[in-house]
């Protein structure tokens, strides 16, 4: 079984924004850092990311080749 290279969950402190995770691809960290909202947390090396902006960290991951 593949595992997807991008892991999305919901935030436990808000449930307006979910958590991203994905082994480090420099233009993917870009494309979610440049998203309105999104915040990395350092303690458990993911990015917050509002969930209305989900398409487009979807979007930007399958444009960087990523299994979602």
């Amino acid at each position: 079984m593949h595992l997807p290279d991008l892991n999305v969950t919901n935030s436990m402190e808000a449930p307006w924004f979910c958590v991203v995770h994905f082994r480090y691809h420099h233009k993917l960290k870009e494309c979610i850092k440049a998203i309105p909202g999104s915040k990395y947390l350092p303690e458990s090396k993911g990015w917050r990311v509002p969930v209305e902006m989900l398409h487009d960290v979807l979007l930007a991951a399958r444009r960087c080749g990523l299994t979602v």
